[in-house]
């Protein structure tokens, strides 16, 4: 693995129109991976690496690296350093990734269709489990997630006012919304799983073809 706590610093990244340094960054990291110079299992270099390495500031490098944390290019468990992800990417209940990173892990391309999003106002149980008052404002996001166009999932997240509305306008079908609110300085820190076993009714059985 590269060692870059010795290296002399790289000149500033040169900004080019309408691509923030964040993204040059990810995508100067995603070559090494291409290229084998940073490989499977290796550790990310260290925030304080890349603020060197590239002459810019913490919070810039933290949005690259949570962006590729995001499309599941580099991932690791909480408490933990990140790490490459290699080929055989799997998603253990320890680890946070997206669907579409999951997706692409297997080798297909993962796509959306959006059913809903919308704000309304939350009842109590709902309010407590998203951390707004009672009656405050939710964003509701229902979507059928298809792998190589085939029905795989439905998802439906809510999310507090202040993530919700981060999501209007953007390109759900496509857009995974772990990157796009890593795009915006937000990453995932942990979560809670439930899997249950239930019967589909008929709108979802007709949308997973079941």
């Amino acid at each position: 693995m590269p060692d870059y706590s010795g290296a002399p610093p790289r000149a500033p990244l040169a900004r080019r129109a309408g691509w923030p340094l964040y993204r040059q960054i990810a995508a100067d990291l995603r070559r090494q991976i291409e290229d084998g110079e940073l490989r499977p299992g290796d550790p990310v270099p260290s925030e304080q690496a890349l603020v060197e390495r590239f002459g810019v500031s913490r919070g810039t490098v933290r949005q690259a690296r949570a962006t590729l944390r995001a499309d599941g290019t580099i991932g690791g468990s909480q408490g933990k350093p990140l790490a490459v992800h290699g080929a055989t990417l799997t998603q253990p209940l320890g680890e946070l990734i997206s669907f579409s990173a999951w997706v692409r892990s297997l080798g297909k391309q993962p796509s959306g269709r959006v059913l809903h999003l919308s704000a309304a106002p939350a009842a109590a149980d709902l309010a407590e489990q998203v951390g707004v008052a009672a009656g405050g404002t939710v964003y509701h996001l229902e979507r059928l997630r298809l792998a190589d166009d085939e029905p795989l999932m439905m998802e439906r997240t809510c999310f507090p006012e202040a993530i919700g509305r981060l999501l209007v306008g953007i390109d759900l079908d496509r857009e995974s919304v772990y990157a796009a609110l890593a795009a915006c300085g937000i990453v995932v820190a942990s979560a809670r799983h439930r899997i249950d076993a239930i019967a589909a009714d008929a709108e979802d059985a007709a949308l997973l073809g079941v």
